[in-house]
């Protein structure tokens, strides 16, 4: 359930962030949306968009609907008005309560993404319930998309595919697009295959941006062969891919001007995106090592790399790490390598057991592994060993113990290691610009794609730690995080709109 949930929450993310539909830039939003885009339709009535701000007032004062949007709109957008978002939801929620479609679906964009007003997800449906009634095509898809994910009403996918098709006959071209998705997951009322075959191809098919290369649902490590060619062709094809699309993939930021000249400098950039904590670029690397792909095949190594995508939220990373420990010989291997001192086949057996994955270690024997490879500046170690006294994994908890290792692995290069110190500083200080300082440099590692920063980012918005509080950019956080395959962020989502769910039956969630 969790996989449908991660790939519906990823079509909401679209929508309600990036979806090709109208954009509005204005200083009124940029407190509230670092991106300063907010997808409101706009100069549905023509003719009051020229007049004056003296007669739109007049008229907006005398109960005119359409003239209180307008003067919304301006307000929004700075156009002849101050800009005011407070204003903006004034005047816009007045038109709304006379039933104006346009100002019904502006506002519930309003309330979901927390301009000028509190953020409301519940007020923000019934909005886009209310204008979707009356046809109004951005609402129905609003509306459908709102009933995929089991976070504000018990999904129905349905209703939901209706609401999307009517969008689509009402010509919003947007809405194809969604439609399209909704066929790729199997929820098309046309397609007679049975349920339960819907249901295994969305378990199988492409659930991550990574698509093919980071699938290893039919991913088996035979003894003869480790690989097989039409895996080998998915990673080499992977490689020769525009640095843009590498960059997506990676959790990165775009940058369009980049192109890929080859496959040493994709790895390059891959392994940049590893060492910034990005779980989709350690997981490759994983499949890298484990298909003698850019590297020599090395199973330990890509079990390492498996690993460290686990601890950073990868849940898809546990299946390979399971096909390779169960491969013949693989402990006897490890354990030799071990009695060559490698440190990264330490850290693996270690790790293994502190995830619960293997049990021929006691906790005593793993954590002396850890600290051993830890002494030899193995970054990984340092940064396991480190958690495991934050947790009371392996051994008893001493938070101190953990500071003292993270800051050894930061010393030696380790951004993952200083994401945490500063996540160990948002939870422990009172001092604002110690705050002000740890939000700050998480925010800037979560650009640079790491998933643990990202979520952590999500966590200083949803309680104002060191930046000002906007639960819609934490929603948007937490979502985004999800779609990568972090299950706390979903359920951090999940609980964010169970805090503030209203009483009654029709939001109440049924799994």
């Amino acid at each position: 359930m969790l996989k449908i949930n991660l790939v519906v929450s990823a079509i909401l993310l679209s929508f309600f962030i990036s979806l090709k539909a109208q954009v509005i830039k204005s200083e009124a939003l940029k407190e509230t949306q670092s991106s300063g885009k907010i997808r409101l339709v706009k100069n549905i009535y023509p003719g009051y968009s020229l007049i004056s701000a003296f007669l739109l007032t007049k008229k907006a004062n005398e109960g005119d609907p359409i003239a209180q949007h307008e003067i919304g709109l301006r307000h929004l957008l700075a156009e002849g008005f101050e800009s005011d978002t407070v204003k903006a939801v004034y005047w816009i929620e007045k038109a709304a309560a006379k039933g104006l479609s346009v100002a019904e679906y502006n506002l519930g964009l309003m309330k979901y993404n927390q301009i000028g007003t509190e953020w409301d997800p519940y007020a923000a449906y019934k909005l886009f319930e209310s204008a979707a009634e009356k046809d109004f095509a951005q609402a129905q898809l609003a509306l459908g998309l709102s009933m995929t994910d089991n976070l504000i009403v018990t999904r129905n996918m349905g209703k939901a595919y209706e609401l999307v098709k009517r969008s689509v006959d009402n010509g919003y071209e947007p809405a194809e697009e969604v439609l399209e998705e909704f066929k790729k997951l199997g929820f098309d009322p046309e397609d007679t295959t049975k349920v339960e075959e819907k249901e295994t191809k969305v378990a199988e098919d492409e659930i991550f941006d990574l698509s093919l290369m980071m699938d290893d649902y039919s991913q088996e490590y035979s003894e003869k062969d480790d690989s097989s060619s039409k895996n080998i062709m998915i990673l080499k094809e992977f490689l020769k891919e525009n640095k843009s699309e590498l960059r997506k993939k990676m959790g990165l930021k775009e940058s369009e001007s980049d192109t890929l000249k080859g496959e040493e400098e994709a790895l390059k950039m891959i392994t940049g995106a590893s060492d910034d904590g990005s779980p989709e670029a350690l997981h490759l690397l994983g499949r890298f090592y484990s298909e003698g792909i850019g590297y020599k095949k090395d199973r330990v190594k890509a079990t390492e790399y498996f690993l460290r995508a686990v601890r950073l939220g990868s849940y898809k990373s546990i299946k390979p790490v399971w096909n390779l420990i169960g491969t013949k010989e693989f402990f006897s291997i490890l354990k030799k390598r071990i009695d060559r001192g490698e440190t990264s086949a330490m850290y693996v057996w270690a790790a293994l057991t502190a995830f619960g994955l293997d049990f021929q270690l006691s906790s005593n024997q793993a954590l002396d592994l850890l600290k051993k490879a830890s002494s030899g500046g193995h970054i990984p170690s340092l940064i396991e060993t480190g958690l495991c006294y934050l947790s009371g994994t392996l051994v008893e908890k001493n938070e101190n113990k953990a500071r003292t290792y993270f800051e050894d692995a930061m010393k030696s290069g380790s951004l993952e290691a200083e994401i945490r110190l500063r996540i160990m500083d948002l939870k422990e200080t009172g001092d604002a610009n110690k705050l002000e300082k740890a939000a700050s440099f998480i925010s800037d590692a979560s650009n640079k794609g790491s998933l643990l920063a990202q979520t952590a980012l999500a966590f200083c918005y949803e309680n104002g730690l060191g930046i000002k509080m906007n639960k819609a950019k934490a929603v948007q956080l937490y979502r985004s995080a999800a779609t990568r395959g972090d299950e706390k962020a979903f359920n951090s989502l999940k609980r964010m709109f169970d805090e503030v769910r209203p009483e009654g039956e029709e939001f109440k969630i049924y799994e």
